[in-house]
């Protein structure tokens, strides 16, 4: 509704905001239920996760850095997820032969 508007300061303040609570409070709340629950989840994540996440946070700073939205930022970062998710499942969810 703001993007529509044009107020890209506040768009994009809840849009990061959003994704920065979850890994600094739901991940670490997580793993702290899986404790009292005694079922075993770490913060230890494996190098693939972790690259992934570097790989998205450069491509926002990079997308978000000019501070104007445009249709292409959008279809880069749509197809960014497309690649993630198939990389996800072909590492995880894959039949192995």
């Amino acid at each position: 509704m703001f993007a529509y508007r044009n107020k890209m300061n506040v768009s994009l303040g809840i849009a990061v905001g959003s994704a920065i609570q979850i890994p600094l409070f739901v991940y670490p709340v997580c793993v702290l239920m899986g404790w009292a629950m005694e079922v075993p989840l770490t913060l230890n994540l494996s190098m693939f996760i972790l690259s992934i996440i570097v790989v998205v946070t450069l491509a926002m700073a990079f997308t978000l850095h000019s501070g104007s939205s445009h249709w292409l930022h959008g279809l880069m970062l749509i197809v960014e997820y497309i690649i993630i998710a198939g990389s996800f499942y072909l590492v995880y969810a894959a039949p192995r032969v």
